[in-house]
């Protein structure tokens, strides 16, 4: 007989990240940083956001959010980016079905028409294709597991938050980098192994 106690409502989390670039060369990379994190409901970022795609890379007109009176003059544009979670509601005993999405932002996704470049805007894909990738590494770990509705309020914020970490240790290593963009050859470095690990990974 199915166990009847206990109903898991289905549960959601978004992990998101906020990334700056330098607009332009002269500027000293260490004066901008990586944009905080804010909370945000998921549903409210999904309403304008579409999924990665390797037929859909990043264009200009993708950013489509206004820019924001505190931020830094010297950033050219900012990617908004998250990873969704969702579960299937179910009893204690029973397996639980984790689905995981990522979305780009558009209304959060700004930039600065006048110092938008071919280089800029491979740098902020290449934040994006990171999210994609800590995607897969999400949803891999979620299948590698059984969690039932027993577990579930304890195993997936565990899971996630793990993966979270990772992610954005991963995004700043990225923007430290990189310059921002600025170095070359490091971008050139970033973008290669980004693109191996894309091709070696599952969805």
């Amino acid at each position: 007989m199915p166990a009847t106690a206990l109903n898991i409502a289905p549960t959601r989390y978004m992990m998101r990240a906020l990334f700056s670039l330098l607009c332009i060369a002269a500027l000293v990379p260490s004066q901008i940083e990586a944009a905080p994190q804010h909370p945000e409901k998921a549903s409210q970022a999904e309403r304008h956001s579409f999924s990665w795609s390797a037929a859909n890379p990043l264009r200009w007109t993708n950013f489509q959010g206004p820019i924001p009176e505190t931020a830094d003059s010297s950033i050219a544009a900012q990617t908004v980016c998250g990873i969704f979670i969702s579960t299937n509601s179910v009893t204690e005993n029973e397996p639980v079905t984790v689905t995981v999405t990522n979305g780009f932002d558009t209304l959060r996704s700004w930039c600065r028409r006048g110092h938008i470049s071919p280089a800029v805007l491979q740098h902020e894909q290449g934040h994006w294709d990171i999210c994609e990738i800590y995607t897969r590494q999400l949803r891999s770990r979620f299948a590698s597991k059984q969690i039932l509705g027993s577990s579930l309020n304890s195993e997936v914020p565990r899971i996630y938050q793990e993966v979270l970490a990772e992610y954005h240790a991963r995004q700043q290593a990225y923007e430290k980098e990189t310059a921002h963009g600025l170095d070359t050859m490091a971008q050139q470095r970033w973008n290669k192994q980004i693109a191996a690990e894309l091709s070696t990974t599952s969805r």
